[in-house]
């Protein structure tokens, strides 16, 4: 009989004993899905899942999510937890980089923070760096402190993620505290707080049957229950009470209908499910108004947090004189809340919570935040710096059949700041004409930096012009305009889109990088090059790339692209201004630049032409690369990003030598150095040598001895 091959038995052992090792007890919080890319264009596609494999629900408060680098030796926050966020029993909850806005799922939280190849995530108690590491992950190349027992192999690929085993209906509660062995690569499938726990929790075991009766008695005559003073408990409710009406508006400013809102806030510890709970202004207890507002299905608030509920047109509307009467009830009809005003409401006033419980009227509207009163409200500026860099990126003017409706914008956040567009004003017009009553008031969306947002104008507001010139503005909540874009004659399902520093008719791209065909684009000379690459920088430095506007107009370098051979990355908002820089850091592209052989860095514009192209081979340790004015580049000790290029290179007997934007001239001008008296010596010891060795060369003796 041949020996059974070694593989195979190790095949049959995981088999056997990895369902034992699934169910060993897990008593923590675990990371249990990574993904680090989208593919190109989408390198921040990135999703952490945290899976509770325990029977008891986790608060997450206290805790904070970190990342190192590959050989990183201090935490990068990705997100920390101040207030109370309880991860259920068997249940998920999903963080996400906040331009992952096609997620499967809808993260439970997100932030600008990002992962990528060789990097580490840990679950830390406590702050950065010191905090107790709950649980690790590192993958690909990684030597960080996170590495448990040894890193998943590999760099998970496009739209793939590491996920812990056993996966599937078994959970994902397996530690051995060993990355390599504890994880497997699959297609990413995000979960959040909302996904279905698992495995199932058991259910509630069923009260014990009752003792039969005595030997030889009846039932009814059998041993009476023993006797309880007063009527027996009530059950308890079945639904939350701790949700309160914090803030409402009964008249905004312009039109209510559509525009009144509610804001209710959690004062428990836990999670709230408010699906088919009610709203209204009026009936008896127990009855519910005809125009009523239900709460839709897996509305949930978490805890410690505000919930604000927008009435959409048709819902009951609050008076404006004569007073009214807010209610909260439960799916039963049951009230929990009641507010009553009878003042007149003014507008854009809201009628507010007070820590005391009681209400009063406030003009600071506070729409998902604390609330604030009197003279110790601080006011909001009336153009904050960040609203300033919203901007029109497309517009959608005439769709095919019908364009009521059907109309929309899109918005970008070229920014630094996320920003609430919520009562911000979408008309038409001319730059210096009063908003019209047409207008469009936003409801709620915020835009993260580099991030999109698509505004549907609904039928019974402004419509924009398909014939003859038409004028789309945008304002903040204060009236103040913040942009507007001009175009002419409406195409019929075409978008007019923002491209490469031009406006340009192309087929329409919601809520993504505006793309065209090449011959869409009209011919532009960017000016755009590469000024300065660092490929390898000290231990406390990062990789960079620098541009440069060398033009005379300023560049919008959306949908643009950099590229080394292995990744792409695709800038979504900044401009730069002629004769400026724009430095691209590797935290923010994840680009790595080689540090020995050749690597080629390209520039590509949205309709995929290279405008520059640079390659360089051997990158000298903590030195850059630079563009000098004759167009060539030479490596430099100085780094110099956003600033103009300087070439230090070391001289003899002195640490350097700065010499402005230009290599040294060749010529006579330049110092005789060491370099240059070892090659000379170099060759006249070569000569002496084969004079002394070959005797063919030497000289004749009459004339040596008429020298003497």
């Amino acid at each position: 009989m041949k020996p059974i091959p070694r593989k195979i038995c190790f095949i049959i052992g995981v088999l056997i004993f990895l369902p034992f090792l699934a169910r060993a007890d897990t008593d923590h919080l675990v990371i249990s899905q990574i993904q680090i890319t989208g593919g190109s264009g989408k390198t921040t596609n990135d999703f952490v899942e945290i899976y509770n494999p325990t029977s008891s629900d986790i608060d997450l408060k206290g805790y904070r999510l970190v990342k190192r680098t590959k050989t990183g030796t201090t935490d990068t926050a990705l997100k920390s937890w101040t207030a109370s966020t309880i991860v259920k029993a068997h249940g998920f909850y999903l963080w996400a980089n906040s331009s992952f806005t096609d997620i499967s799922a809808a993260p439970d939280t997100s932030t600008t923070g990002s992962i990528a190849d060789d990097n580490a995530v840990a679950l830390r108690n406590g702050a950065n760096d010191t905090g107790a590491i709950i649980d690790s992950v590192a993958w690909g190349q990684a030597t960080n402190a996170f590495v448990e027992g040894s890193a998943f192999a590999a760099n998970p690929g496009t739209n793939q993620s590491l996920e812990r085993l056993p996966g599937g209906e078994a959970g994902n509660g397996l530690d051995t505290n060993n990355n390599s062995t504890d994880f497997m690569e699959v297609s990413g499938h995000p979960r959040n707080s909302s996904a279905t726990p698992t495995p199932a929790l058991p259910l509630a075991p069923e009260p014990p049957p009752a003792d039969p009766p005595a030997d030889g008695l009846p039932a009814s005559e059998a041993t009476p229950p023993a006797e309880t003073s007063g009527t027996s408990a009530p059950a308890p409710p079945l639904y939350s009470s701790a949700i309160v009406v914090s803030e409402f508006a009964p008249n905004p400013e312009g039109p209510d209908g559509g525009e009144e809102w509610v804001e209710l806030y959690n004062d428990s510890s836990s999670e709230v499910d408010l699906s088919d709970w009610i709203l209204d202004d009026a009936g008896q207890s127990g009855l519910v108004g005809s125009s009523a507002y239900v709460i839709p299905g897996q509305t949930k608030v978490a805890a410690k947090s505000f919930l604000v509920i927008d009435l959409l047109d048709g819902s009951f509307a609050l008076n404006n004189t004569g007073g009214d009467t807010l209610r909260l009830m439960w799916p039963d009809k049951q009230e929990l809340r009641l507010v009553a005003y009878k003042e007149p409401a003014k507008e854009n006033e809201t009628y507010a919570r007070q820590d005391d419980g009681s209400f009063a009227w406030t003009s600071f509207v506070t729409k998902g935040a604390a609330n604030q009163f009197g003279a110790g409200a601080v006011a909001p500026p009336v153009t904050a710096p960040a609203q300033l860099q919203i901007k029109f990126n497309e517009i959608f003017p005439n769709p095919a059949g019908s364009d009521s409706g059907g109309e929309w914008v899109e918005i970008l956040n070229t920014g630094s700041e996320p920003v609430y567009l919520h009562n911000w004003i979408l008309d038409d017009g001319a730059s210096d004409q009063a908003i019209r009553s047409s207008a469009y008031k936003i409801q709620s969306p915020i835009v993260y930096p580099g991030g999109l947002a698509v505004i549907m104008i609904p039928a019974g507001r402004f419509a924009l012009d398909n014939t003859g010139s038409e004028t789309v503005r945008l304002f903040n909540e204060n009236k103040i305009l913040i942009d507007s874009v001009t175009f002419e004659a409406g195409k019929e399902g075409q978008s007019y889109a923002l491209l490469a520093g031009q406006w340009i008719w192309i087929d329409p791209t919601p809520n993504a990088v505006n793309e065209a065909r090449p011959e869409e684009l009209e011919p532009v000379s960017s000016g755009l090059l590469i000024s300065e690459l660092y490929p390898e920088p000290s231990t406390s430095g990062q990789e960079f790339i620098e541009l440069f506007n060398s033009g005379s107009q300023p560049l919008d370098l959306h949908g643009w692209q950099v590229a080394d051979a292995a990744s792409k990355y695709t800038f979504h908002s900044p401009i730069i201004e002629p004769g400026h820089y724009y430095v691209l850091l590797k935290s923010e592209s994840n680009l790595a630049l080689n540090n020995s052989g050749k690597e080629t860095i390209t520039v590509i514009d949205p309709a995929g032409q290279i405008i520059s192209s640079l390659e360089y081979e051997d990158a000298p340790k903590n030195q850059s690369y630079n563009l000098l004015p004759d167009g060539t580049f030479a490596w430099s000790l100085l780094a110099t990003p956003g600033e103009l290029n300087q070439i230090k290179i070391a001289s003899l007997g002195a640490s350097g030598q700065v010499l402005g934007a230009t290599l040294p001239r060749t010529g006579n001008d330049l110092p005789f150095t060491l370099w240059d008296g070892f090659v000379i010596w170099s060759i006249f010891w070569y000569i002496y040598i084969r004079l002394n060795r070959d005797p063919n060369l030497r000289m004749h003796p009459n004339i040596t001895n008429s020298c003497s």
